[in-house]
This record gives structure tokens, C-alpha cells and sequence, in this order.
């Protein structure tokens, strides 16, 4: 866009143009991370949400007492590392019946505490590659990660030209192939599924 689309012109809406600060391609959604405390939520433009999407990930956070990143995408790498293709995924479309710690969350439908990770704009060393990114974070400060149970179809897709996965899969060679890259970085991680203590809550908790 040129200029600001009318639908973001919203009082609510706090707009941060590539034009002014650079193109940061997927890495954008954590613009403001690095000023904000408490629940910080992102969100991909190729993926529709469905109503009670923020309330069942804020529940989620709460449960494990913030101890967690949470969210609805997630991939558990195979050993020994071949390629980041390899890999079991719980794909956002699909249904999954209980809480699973991942290796990585796709971080269109991720939901943290800034007090449980750490995360700086400089740790997105280049742009379009924004979930292995943050994978790193969580391994190399012990956070797990933790895909949501919910039903199928519970998010949905938005019809697109070429998303970031699809032309890294095909090395097509656009901006958002970054196939090799995320590769490298990611068979030099030694993965681990985080630990968790899932907080139940009690029916007669007031709190």
C-alpha cells in the first residue's frame, strides 16, 4: 500500500509503515514488542479468526501461569534434522484434541506474556523467517511451546498469491523463499520439547 487503507484508519490502530522504518517482512508483527509489557498477540493477513480466538488464548496463558508461549500452528522437527520440511506439523486447519508441546509455533497464531520470553526486533535476522526465529528464542531460554487444542476449521484461510511457506517449499526464488536460511539455522539447533505443569483450575476458585 502506498498510503494507509481506510480500514486501519481507526483510532484503536496504531500503524508502523515499511515505508519509514524498513521492510521486515513476517518479522513486522513483533514491531513493538520490545516496548510493550503483558500479552502480546500475533497475527498473520492470510488467516481468518474466528470469534472467542483471543479469549481461548488468553485462557490458555493462564492456565500455565504464564509459564508458556501458546498457539494454534506447531511443528515437532524429526531427528536427526534433515530440513525444516521434515517435520510432524499440527496444522492451524486442523483439529487437535489436547494441549501438545511443539518445537515450533507458527507465529500468525502465537500468544505470549512478554515476562515469560525475551524477544528483541534484532532477533529476527532476516525478514520472512519469523517462526524459526522465534523457535531459537524459546530453546535457548527454555520456554516450551505449547499448540492449542481446539476443532478443525477452527481458523480458516484467506485465498492468497504466494504465502512465505509456499515459497520457501518450492525455492521459488521471490522475497519470501528463504528455504535455505531457515535450514541452516535450524539443523545448528539441538531441539527440545519444553516441560510443562498444566494449572487446572479448581471450580470452587473464585480467582
Amino acid at each position: 500500500h502506498q498510503r494507509v487503507p481506510p480500514c486501519l484508519q481507526h483510532p484503536k490502530v496504531v500503524v508502523a509503515r515499511s515505508q519509514d522504518h524498513g521492510d521486515r517482512g513476517d518479522a513486522g508483527k513483533f514491531f513493538w514488542v520490545e516496548e510493550h509489557e503483558g500479552v502480546y498477540l500475533t497475527v498473520d493477513d492470510d488467516i481468518i479468526y474466528p470469534t472467542g480466538y483471543v479469549g481461548h488464548l488468553l485462557m490458555k496463558i493462564d492456565q500455565y501461569k504464564r509459564a508458556v508461549v501458546v498457539g494454534v500452528h506447531g511443528s515437532v522437527f524429526r531427528e536427526p534434522f534433515e530440513s525444516y520440511q521434515s517435520r510432524r506439523m499440527f496444522h492451524y486447519k486442523h483439529a487437535l484434541d489436547r494441549d501438545t508441546t511443539v518445537h515450533a509455533l507458527g507465529t500468525g497464531t502465537v500468544a505470549f506474556h512478554t515476562s515469560t520470553i525475551h524477544v528483541r526486533r534484532e532477533d529476527f535476522e532476516a525478514p520472512n523467517m519469523a517462526d524459526i526465529w522465534f523457535a531459537r528464542l524459546g530453546q535457548a531460554q527454555g520456554v516450551p511451546f505449547v499448540a492449542v487444542e481446539r476443532p478443525g476449521g477452527w481458523l480458516e484461510d484467506v485465498p492468497y498469491t504466494e504465502s512465505i511457506y509456499d515459497a520457501s517449499k518450492a525455492r521459488s526464488g521471490s522475497g519470501a523463499d528463504q528455504g535455505a536460511l531457515r535450514d541452516k539455522v535450524a539443523g545448528a539447533i539441538r531441539w527440545r520439547l519444553g516441560r510443562t505443569k498444566h494449572a487446572v483450575r479448581k471450580k470452587n476458585d473464585a480467582s
